[in-house]
């Protein structure tokens, strides 16, 4: 017997009655279990683009953890991202059903390989401007970006380690110290 798939627009419609750390993936539910580290390390930078954000008017929006509607079939909940001045969710959705500029994956040891891959590619084709993949295992973050808005997929790469600085063209005047974020 296969288990019932869902739609986008069921599974956020289910809200509270759904189990935390949930995300539809082609209409099928997966869990995450995160450790207390990367929730630490989700907290930092959550609270790193929060101030970043709300430092200076029409620097878009930071608001946490949130479902995001990729398709009509895969709801994600990337662990911190930002939207574009423009581009914000309305305050009373349950899921903002706008593609974010940035989206951060921490790594956790029950779905990494799913984060770098199925959800990566999901990200990719939803035009997500670039992506954070924040490895707790190496201590490196993962950077994936568009040379350009009309580039189709991620063309820029980049490796960074505890000794570099964590900037993107998408936020003027960011810098994260990456050496600080595993820290926690």
């Amino acid at each position: 017997m296969t288990a019932a798939l869902f739609t986008a627009d069921e599974y956020i419609a289910s809200g509270d009655t759904r189990p935390r750390w949930t995300e539809l993936v082609d209409g099928e539910v997966f869990v995450n279990t995160p450790s207390v580290r990367h929730q630490r390390i989700v907290q930092y930078i959550n609270t790193w683009l929060f101030v970043w954000a709300t430092a200076q008017p029409g620097r878009g929006e930071a608001p946490g953890q949130l479902d995001i509607r990729i398709t009509e079939s895969s709801v994600l909940a990337p662990d911190a991202l930002w939207f574009a001045n423009g581009k914000l969710p309305t305050n009373d959705a349950p899921a903002a059903f706008v593609i974010p500029e940035l989206v951060v994956e921490v790594r956790s040891p029950s779905t990494w390989t799913y984060d770098t891959t199925v959800k990566f590619r999901k990200y990719e084709a939803a035009g997500v401007a670039e992506v954070w993949m924040v490895d707790t295992a190496s201590n490196t973050v993962l950077v994936y970006r568009r040379s350009s808005p009309e580039q189709l997929t991620f063309d820029v790469s980049l490796e960074l380690g505890i000794s570099d600085t964590l900037s993107t063209p998408l936020l003027e005047e960011f810098a994260m110290d990456v050496g600080d974020l595993f820290n926690r």
